[in-house]
């Protein structure tokens, strides 16, 4: 019995399914006629376009601050933010705070202890790039 109601039903529902499913993609081909792309446009920050591990060295030679790379990722992140919609929970202040610290640090370290200093504070990340509610609180993944 239930094979012969899947036997009769399947062909209609795929069929029906491929219509609902054309009429959708029509809808918004149709939508997106009248709509303007909006493209994330190239950094104009050069020091957007260094590696971690050139930021790194650079921190430690003392040609940039903590303080700089951060203020350029966040104001990047501001720019591009309202077109990809990337980042839920904006911790700015948060990542201003711990770049005034390893600054503070790293002013008052000498050379050799440089490495030690950074040890603790570089590579501490400030943007949750997943987030999701479990039990009632936000469980977090840092990248």
């Amino acid at each position: 019995m239930l094979r012969t109601v899947y036997r009769v039903a399947h062909p209609f529902l795929m069929f029906a399914s491929r219509i609902y499913f054309l009429a959708v993609h029509l809808i918004f081909q149709f939508i997106h006629l009248f709509t303007s792309r909006i493209y994330v446009t190239k950094p104009t920050d050069g020091i957007l376009m260094i590696s971690a591990t050139q930021a790194v060295q650079k921190i430690i030679n003392r040609e940039i601050s903590s303080l700089e790379l951060v203020e350029a990722y966040i104001h990047r992140i501001e720019q591009v933010n309202p077109i990809i919609n990337a980042v839920v929970v904006k911790n700015f202040d948060e990542a201003r705070e711990k770049a005034q610290e390893v600054d503070a640090r790293i002013a008052d370290a000498a050379d050799s202890e440089l490495d030690e200093v950074l040890s603790n504070y570089l590579f501490y990340t400030t943007l949750i790039i997943f987030s999701i509610f479990f039990c009632g609180r936000m469980a977090e993944k840092r990248s």
